[in-house]
């Protein structure tokens, strides 16, 4: 398979250009579904492939089969396909069972690209149709196609049901007489391994027309499906005319939706209804921006103009008297408040903050009016000796900045005492000249400085309220600033994302909003990622690149190239806490969906229900949980068959609970999370932990920063809930646990684990797990689960498996969310292979913050 995945590699990479223009929806040709399974004509395929992504769904109508197929291109060079066939003339099972419903019969198709589209060579791929279930439609292929103009045309050979019309030996029969047989899947979930096998194969093929008309496209085929094999002998019913099946497909508006009428057979009608979307492209809230329109905030000017309570104020000073009226209060006249300074000189200002900071000074605000630069600093410590040095040589620096000025008046706030100089540059040049000090020129000038109390200017309080300014604007900005603090040149905020599924966007908000409230002294943003209460990623950035950056004047890279990351420190002593933050309750309505498909009891079991849930943050990482589902529709009243199993009943009684929790509570439980020092991080939950168990649950995690792979080890103790969905527990209770090895693949964003342990209904096993996260946030994968369980007792299916997918919601939104809806698919509900849907998982919660993630991301830090 890996060489398989290889040379598919290397044929993506050919002739890109050439078919994006081909193959563009509603313009041109474009790749569409079959009747039968993946891209196709009607029932033959082709050799195309969808866009990375892509997903396909449809329903058609040809008597006696009803086919329902959902197919998606996982990657460049693989699309798999999973489909359902009503066989309308048959039963569903003997003697009744099943009601009055048709056979339903599951399949799983694969499709490999082996080679792209170039100036001679067509596109060619690879098929394996029916592999699983009972393999009634089994076939293999392969097919080329190419372009000529306004014509696609194909050419294929199949083997299996496409070659039931027999018209030639096997050609790989030459090579081996493993070739000449085929064998059929015996047992309900059974695998095919034994493929392009039988004693015939047959030629099949066609071609696509590009009508006038945007978006029709006239298909024609020749199938070599003489249906002589198909299952349950449907040929008395079908009595095909002839191998030409010829109709029309039409996408309207360039749009996902498909129709397709065909004849089929020669005299049968065939109708398909259909859509098509893409998964890996960002849209909603997360679509990416027009160049012109990303968004490009300029920065508030780093260091404020005096605030207003340093500086007099005059209030009613021209106001007439009123006879035998209350005489107006006179205060002095307001000194004027000077300009900030310009954005011009920002870069500058950050040389002054650190030229102060080497002085014992810190400046809490500057401008200009008229030929004269005020400055407001406070005394850091008193270890230096000479403060009118000091003052002078800062003095000299601040009046440098553009524009220059030859009057520098410093108001100087130490221990709480305010004193202001007011100082002539010239007359400290001269000093400097003549004698390399400035001490003598600072006394001469300022001979008694006027003290004033300055109560509220300690070092401590101008830390807390640019704290408490940078919690209120996270705060507007949905987003929770936990801690922040002031360690030299360092500022570091510890913020709690709940508005952004991409970091890097909540960190350019962040940054935002420090650059705009720090003092110039500060060099360097650090923001600190806190998922659940866990600090799991810290980034370091330069205050002067992201201020580039957030002008326009530098890019989202030069951040990056200077930023630093880890995987997150400790809580620094003089860190200031956001006192507003606990306890912090929130609430969200989704929708939620429970399913049961091509069960005994009906095609389609369904609840759909809104989720209520609510969370409260009592402390960092301390959590109560819950969820409440109120039933909107459903259809479980067809729900009549029990559960047959000969394990205990730990899943299979799905079907009382769907009936009996159509109100219930989904969860409610209170959890724990912290880091337990380094790489390691620990989880215990508590309450009812899903929809069909409670108890006590722990996990343990060890998870280097930076690393592709993780450890972790997950136990518990469980009681099964009541079938309602309340508090009550039923008799049965089980300990189990799995060791689970994390590990991410190099390869397409792919993640895979590995579980080894016991299981609910107490067998032994392993659980193999393979999933993709696309660009948009999609992941889609699949799983399987063998125990100790023999078939026999495991009953229809084997062993557990199934697919499941996450969507985010923002993705149809205009607004961002870190909502997902998801939902996990098993062709059947049974017990053996069964584990907890555990409520919380330390490996998600730590997923994501690490270097790689963070820089495919990173372009958002300036949107």
């Amino acid at each position: 398979m890996a060489a398989l995945a290889a040379l598919c590699s290397q044929g993506t990479a050919y002739a890109d250009g050439e078919l994006s223009s081909v193959l563009d929806p509603g313009q041109g040709l474009y790749p569409s579904q079959s009747d039968i399974s993946g891209i196709g004509l009607f029932q033959v395929p082709t050799a195309r492939m969808g866009e990375e992504g892509d997903v396909r769904g449809s329903g058609s109508f040809s008597t006696p089969y009803h086919r329902f197929v959902f197919a998606g291109t996982a990657f460049p060079w693989l699309e798999g396909v999973f489909r359902t066939t009503q066989i309308t003339n048959v039963p569903y099972g003997p003697n009744g069972f099943g009601g009055h419903q048709s056979y339903r019969d599951r399949g799983l198709d694969l499709r490999f690209r082996l080679w792209q589209e170039g100036p001679i060579v067509p596109d060619i791929t690879m098929g394996i149709t029916d592999f699983a279930g009972y393999g009634l439609f089994d076939e293999e292929y392969l097919v080329g196609t190419k372009r000529f103009g306004d014509f696609d045309v194909t050419v294929g050979m199949g083997w299996g049901q496409l070659a039931s019309d027999a018209q030639f030996k096997n050609p790989f029969s030459f090579l081996s007489s493993h070739f000449n047989q085929r064998h059929h899947i015996n047992t309900a979930g059974g695998f095919r391994t034994d493929f392009f096998t039988g004693q015939n194969a047959a030629l099949f093929g066609g071609l696509e027309y590009k009508t006038p008309i945007d978006g029709l496209i006239f298909k024609l085929e020749f199938n070599s499906n003489d249906y002589r094999s198909d299952a349950f002998n449907e040929i008395a019913t079908i009595k095909p005319a002839g191998p030409i099946d010829a109709g029309f497909v039409y996408r309207p508006f360039a749009s996902g939706l498909e129709l397709s009428l065909a004849m089929e057979r020669e005299n049968n009608l065939m109708l398909r209804v259909g859509f098509k979307t893409n998964f890996a492209k960002r849209t909603g809230a997360e679509a990416p921006k027009p160049q012109d329109q990303n968004q490009v905030d300029p920065v508030r000017a780093p260091i404020p103009p005096i605030p207003a309570d340093e500086v007099a104020v005059q209030k009613d000073v021209d106001a007439p008297s009123k006879p035998g009226g209350r005489q107006p209060t006179i205060l002095p006249r307001a000194e004027p408040v000077p300009e900030p300074i310009s954005p011009e000189s920002w870069s500058e200002l950050g040389d002054l903050g650190r030229t102060a900071d080497q002085y014992g000074f810190r400046v809490l605000s500057i401008g200009t009016h008229g030929g004269t630069r005020y400055a407001t600093v406070v005394r850091l410590s008193a270890t230096r000796a000479d403060l009118a040095e000091d003052l002078g040589r800062f003095a000299r620096v601040a009046g440098r900045l553009q524009p220059a000025v030859d009057t520098v008046e410093i108001t100087l706030d130490e221990a709480g005492t305010e004193r202001r100089f007011r100082l002539n540059l010239p007359s400290l040049e001269r000093a400097v000249a003549m004698t390399g000090r400035t001490a003598e020129s600072v006394h001469a000038q300022n001979p008694t400085p006027q003290a004033a109390p300055a109560p509220h200017r300690t070092i401590r309080n101008v830390n807390q309220s640019v704290a408490e300014a940078i919690f209120a604007d996270l705060e507007a900005a949905k987003m929770i600033g936990y801690t922040f603090e002031i360690k030299g040149h360092e500022a570091i905020l510890r913020l709690g994302n709940y508005r952004y599924r991409y970091f890097p966007k909540a960190l350019g908000d962040a940054a935002r909003i420090i650059d705009a409230r720090a003092p110039v002294e500060v060099t360097e943003i650090t923001i600190a990622d806190i998922e659940s209460g866990l600090e799991v990623a810290r980034v370091r950035m330069r205050r002067d690149d992201l201020q580039r950056a957030f002008t326009g004047r530098g890019t989202a890279s030069e951040v990056l190239a200077h930023a630093e990351i880890n995987g997150g420190e400790a809580l620094g002593e003089d860190a200031i806490k956001n006192e507003k933050v606990y306890p912090d309750f929130t609430y969200r309505v989704r929708p939620r969906l429970k399913t049961q498909l091509n069960g005994p009891d009906g095609f389609f079991i369904y609840s759909l229900y809104a989720g209520i849930s609510s969370e409260v943050q009592i402390r960092p990482g301390l959590t109560i949980s819950g969820e409440v589902g109120i039933n909107l529709m459903d259809n479980l009243n067809r729900l009549q068959n029990p559960s047959n199993s000969l394990l205990p009943h730990v899943r299979s009684d799905i079907k009382d609970y769907l009936k009996e929790g159509k109100y219930g509570i989904q969860n409610l439980y209170a959890d724990y999370q912290a880091r337990l020092g380094g790489d390691f991080y620990g989880r215990i939950s508590g309450g009812l932990l899903e929809e069909m168990y409670g108890g006590v649950d722990g996990e343990l995690l060890y998870r280097p920063y930076g690393a592709r792979w993780a450890l972790g080890l997950e136990a518990n103790q469980l009681y099964k809930r009541s079938f309602h969905e309340q508090f009550g527990f039923q008799s049965y209770n089980v300990a189990t646990a799995q060791l689970a090895f994390y590990y991410e693949l190099p390869w397409y964003g792919l993640q895979q684990t590995v579980r080894v342990g016991r299981y609910l209904a107490r067998d032994i096993g392993f659980t193999y797990e393979l999933s993709r996260e696309f660009e948009s946030g999609v992941r889609v994968g699949g799983f399987f689960t063998i125990t100790n369980v023999p078939t026999a007792v495991y009953g229809e299916g084997s062993f557990d498996r199934g697919l499941f997918i996450s969507i985010p919601i923002d993705l149809a939104t205009p607004f961002p969310s870190r909502s997902t809806f998801g939902t996990v698919y098993r062709p059947l509900t049974r017990d053996g292979g069964q584990l907890l849907s555990s409520p919380r998982q330390l490996y998600w919660e730590t997923y994501g913050d690490d270097m790689a993630h963070l820089n495919g991301q990173w372009d958002q830090i300036q949107n």
